[in-house]
């Protein structure tokens, strides 16, 4: 539960969005405690987590309600297909892309969203930026290497065993691209929001 201290900007969330069906990722949504960032030695720890399949929209509802218990947590929802084409072949696209439909649900409802700067050159010229933290081949890279050092500095605690099993699966490929070992019931989901927790 989140503590009595009054504080801002203590917690964070992150959501994987995963599919609907039995085969698919579940969905994830990771609760990271970030205040012992501000002491030295401090090392962020999560401290909740909800794992499952579920419809869209209440994904996003259940997400921006944990947020908000967790005193209006800063929210992220990974957003890996937003700008992808449809006519990329992935399983997410297949199952639709729905993180549009999501990201448009909350908006107007919940103020502490995660956003990143937009691309786009027209977009950055307006100032526009965007909801979600965005997982690319860069970024990607990024959140590995970055939770690479974490990990073996011990600098992230995560007591979810399920996490650990997920990291003993998780490889590079040898067209350079990361993802778990297919497999029935290999799902990366968790260590996902991990990632990209403890890169935010």
């Amino acid at each position: 539960r989140p503590d009595d201290t009054r504080t801002s900007n203590e917690y964070l969330v992150i959501v994987d969005v995963g599919g609907r069906s039995k085969n698919s990722d579940p969905s994830c949504i990771t609760v990271i405690n970030r205040w012992n960032l501000r002491f030295s030695g401090g090392k962020p720890e999560v401290v909740a987590r909800w794992h499952g399949h579920i419809r869209y929209d209440w994904l996003a509802y259940k997400a921006v309600k944990i947020a908000r218990y967790y005193k209006n947590a800063l929210l992220a929802f990974e957003s890996n297909t937003f700008d992808k084409k449809k006519s990329e072949a992935s399983e997410f696209v297949e199952e639709g892309d729905h993180i549009r439909g999501i990201l448009k649900k909350i908006e107007d409802i919940y103020p502490n969203l995660y956003m990143r700067a937009a691309t786009d050159p027209e977009d950055i010229r307006n100032g526009i930026y965007k909801i979600g933290f965005q997982t690319n081949k860069k970024t990607k890279q990024d959140m590995v290497d970055n939770f690479i050092v974490a990990f073996e500095d011990d600098m992230f605690i995560d007591p979810d065993e399920r996490m650990y099993k997920e990291a003993s699966k998780y490889e590079q490929r040898p067209d350079g691209s990361y993802g778990n070992i297919p497999g029935r019931g290999n799902h990366d989901d968790i260590l996902m929001t991990d990632m990209i927790g403890a890169l935010i």
